[in-house]
C-alpha cells in the first residue's frame, strides 16, 4: 500500500480544492496529485513502481503549538492509474473509493496514524530529517490497512474534517447519486465518466437533468449558496432549491439544455464563493458538456419543416393549413421554438 499524504499550505489555494474535492467526489471519480521526486520516496520515483496500487490518502495538519509538526488524518482509500514522471516531478492519478470511518473510532483517527510522523523534528531546535529517508517521503509504502476501516459515511467524515486547523472556514458539498424519491426527472450524475484530468457528462439536447447536494458548512464558513455556471446558449438552470436536512442544507438543480441540430461541447462549473478572493474554501466541479443530438429527433424535425415549406406553396388552402402545422411541429421539436412571433 502507498501512503499519499496532502495539505491545506498557505499560498497554495488549489491544494485546498484537491484536498476538499477528495472529500467530497463520489467513488470512482479520479483526482490527479504531483509531487517533485524531492518527497518521494526513492524506491518509488519510477512511475511503472505504482501503477495499479492501492493508495491511502491522508491530510497533514499543522500543529499551531509547534509549525514544524502535523498532525495526520486518513480520508479515504484509492486505486492509482497510470502515474507518469516528467522533469524531475511525478503525477499520480488516483481513482477514489471508500471513505475513512470515523464513525466507528468515535470520531477519531485510530491510534497507528500517529506512526506517520516518527521522523518529525520533536521541536524547534532539532534539524529536519532528510527527505531522503523512507519515512520522511510525502509518497512512500506501508504495511496494508484494514479496508474495512473505509466503508464510512460522508458525513461522519466531513464533521470530522470541519474541525482541522485549516478547514473549519470550509463548506463541504456532495452530489447525490441516483434519482430522487418521486422525481421523474433524470440525475445528471448517471451521465458522469471520469478520466485523468477530466470529468465529462454526455446528455441529449432537449432533456432536463437534475443535480443535488448534500451542504455542510465548517464552524467558520460563510454559508455563501452554491453557483451553477454553463453556456447560456446550451442550457438553463432553475434553483437552487434548498431545504434544510440534519446537519445543513440540501441544494437542487433543474438543468433544461436546448434543443439543438447539431451537438454542443461546453463546460459546466459547480462553485461555493469563497470569502477571501483567490482562496478555495469548498470543493469545485469543473465539467466538460458534450450534448448529443437524438437522431430521430433530428431526421422527423428535418422532413417535417421541409416538407412543410413545400406544403405551404401549393393550392388549396387545405394543403397551405396541413404545411404550417408540419413546420411549425418540425421547428419546435427542433428548437423548442415556433417559426413565428408569440404573445
Amino acid at each position: 500500500m502507498i501512503l499519499i499524504f496532502t495539505s491545506a499550505k498557505d499560498g497554495r489555494p488549489y491544494y485546498m480544492r484537491d484536498l476538499l474535492n477528495v472529500c467530497c467526489a463520489p467513488s470512482g471519480r479520479i483526482i490527479t496529485f504531483g509531487y517533485r521526486n524531492k518527497w518521494v520516496a526513492k524506491n518509488l520515483q519510477s512511475a511503472g513502481k505504482l501503477n495499479g496500487k492501492d493508495a491511502l490518502i491522508i491530510f497533514s495538519e499543522r500543529d499551531t503549538s509547534a509549525p514544524r509538526r502535523f498532525h495526520y488524518h486518513p480520508i479515504r482509500w484509492a486505486k492509482i492509474l497510470e502515474a507518469t514522471t516528467e522533469s524531475g516531478s511525478l503525477t499520480i492519478p488516483l481513482q477514489l473509493a471508500g471513505l475513512f470511518d470515523y464513525q466507528k473510532y468515535g470520531g477519531q483517527p485510530p491510534t497507528s496514524m500517529t506512526v506517520f510522523g516518527q521522523n518529525e523534528p520533536s521541536g524547534d531546535g532539532q534539524a529536519t530529517p532528510s527527505v531522503e529517508t523512507h519515512q520522511a517521503a510525502l509518497v512512500r509504502e506501508y504495511k496494508d490497512c484494514d479496508k474495512n476501516d473505509f466503508s464510512g459515511e460522508w458525513l461522519p467524515l466531513v464533521e470530522y474534517m470541519s474541525r482541522l486547523e485549516g478547514l473549519k472556514c470550509c463548506t463541504f458539498f456532495r452530489e447525490i447519486e441516483g434519482r430522487l424519491t418521486g422525481s421523474k426527472i433524470p440525475p445528471l450524475s448517471s451521465t458522469a465518466t471520469s478520466e485523468p484530468g477530466k470529468l465529462q457528462y454526455t446528455v441529449k439536447a432537449g432533456k432536463s437533468y437534475q443535480m443535488t447536494y448534500k451542504v455542510f458548512f465548517g464552524e467558520g464558513a460563510a454559508q455563501n449558496p452554491m453557483s451553477i455556471g454553463v453556456c447560456e446558449k446550451v442550457a438553463s438552470i432553475g434553483g437552487p432549491f434548498v431545504s434544510q436536512w440534519s446537519s445543513g442544507f440540501e441544494a437542487s438543480f433543474v438543468i433544461n439544455f436546448s434543443r439543438s441540430f447539431e451537438s454542443e461541447t461546453s463546460m459546466l462549473s459547480v462553485t461555493v464563493p469563497p470569502q477571501t478572493e483567490g482562496k478555495k474554501e469548498a470543493p469545485e466541479i469543473h465539467a466538460l458538456l458534450k450534448v448529443k443530438v437524438p437522431w430521430y429527433v433530428l431526421v422527423v424535425a428535418i422532413v417535417g419543416m421541409v416538407l412543410g415549406t413545400w406544403l405551404i406553396s401549393l393550392q388549396p388552402e387545405w394543403l397551405k393549413l396541413s404545411g404550417a402545422l408540419l413546420l411549425a411541429g418540425g421547428s419546435y421539436l427542433g428548437f423548442q421554438k415556433l417559426p413565428f412571433a408569440g404573445d
